[in-house]
């Protein structure tokens, strides 16, 4: 086997490439995470759950997701029609992507819950953004807290910064005081490429705090993954899997190649009884990439958005097990929640 670039000798060009350009680059074995066991300590010596597992008892959400098909993206999608999948990633910031993504899914199942914050006894609402189909959740400033002037980031680190250091901003136009205009409206990977490393501006970081991830825990099986995501909680899975561009008819994208990648599990199907699930077992995980809408071909199942693949279950334990997958809570904790049943749908 090839011996594969490491993630500093990703091209330091200046600018943005073009979609198929950066999609090349992840074939070819650049890497957009950067395994760090240092971070992944500093992660766990600072969260109030260290897995998935460490949770449950004291939430009630061990086996919640058994049985049921779940698509807590669809929470997203009724407040924001047009935010998946998200404009084509043109750098290697696929870390700071898969993170914005599944701490939307997480809020918006939230907010869909409509159940008051456990500590300021608050109910979650939504603020519309200027352009959703941009992604709602500006994940420049994440990439802008990779720690280096390259390309690429720790799954650990960022989840650290959304949850502990600093947390998220939405995707519209800030003025800080002592900075000026931090325009987010629109997707430009520069922004975060080019913040000075090791963390943005005291500002931004201030800003972005008063929208602080609660909670971040690391899912290590897809029992665990099934129930987090039955529960609203969206999760960011780094991997070295890489899929084929083609979906069978119900949405199922084979395991292809190799990439050093991160991306956003949004849903779940454990329907034993879904056609899906007697053909290739259960429970099925939706996969969001951030390569755009055009990435990838085929049909798509149970609404699943342009851009998104079911993973077998088989693929889903080979993702987990590098140990690069989180799920995010918008509240103290992850207490089980009650989100609306949308209901199976025919291949669309």
């Amino acid at each position: 086997m090839p011996d594969l670039p490491r993630f500093q000798d990703w091209p330091d060009d200046v600018g943005p490439r073009l979609p198929r350009e950066v999609q090349s680059l992840y074939s070819q074995g650049y890497q957009g995470i950067i395994e760090d066991p240092e971070e992944a300590q500093r992660l766990d010596n600072v969260t109030a759950y260290t897995t998935w597992a460490d949770a449950a008892p004291e939430f009630g959400t061990a086996g919640t997701g058994r049985g049921g098909l779940y698509r807590p993206w669809l929470c997203a999608t009724k407040h924001a029609p047009e935010i998946w999948p998200g404009p084509p990633q043109t750098r290697g910031d696929c870390v700071s992507r898969s993170t914005a993504a599944a701490c939307a899914v997480s809020m918006f199942a939230e907010i869909e819950a409509g159940e008051p914050d456990e500590v300021t006894g608050l109910v979650e609402h939504y603020e519309p953004v200027p352009f959703p189909e941009e992604g709602v959740i500006a994940s420049e400033v994440i990439y802008g807290a990779r720690g280096h002037s390259g390309e690429g980031a720790s799954c650990d680190r960022l989840a650290r910064f959304v949850s502990v250091e600093c947390g998220i901003m939405l995707r519209k136009e800030y003025e800080l005081e002592g900075y000026g205009s931090l325009d987010l409206r629109k997707y430009d990977a520069d922004i975060g490429f080019h913040m000075p490393p090791p963390l943005p501006p005291r500002v931004i970081c201030d800003e972005a705090g008063s929208h602080r991830v609660r909670d971040v825990t690391r899912i290590e099986d897809v029992e665990q993954a099934r129930d987090a995501l039955a529960n609203g909680y969206g999760i960011s899975c780094c991997s070295n899997y890489g899929f084929g561009n083609r979906r069978d008819r119900f949405g199922v994208a084979r395991r292809s190649g190799h990439w050093m990648h991160a991306m956003a599990w949004i849903g779940v199907n454990d329907d034993a009884d879904d056609p899906a699930c007697l053909v290739h077992g259960h429970p099925l995980f939706l996969v969001l990439n951030s390569w755009g809408r055009n990435w990838i071909k085929g049909d798509r199942y149970h609404d699943q958005p342009a851009g998104s693949f079911w993973i077998t279950p088989r693929v889903a334990r080979g993702m987990l097990a590098r140990g690069g997958a989180f799920a995010f809570s918008s509240v103290d904790g992850f207490p089980r929640k009650e989100l609306p049943d949308y209901g199976a749908t025919d291949v669309i």
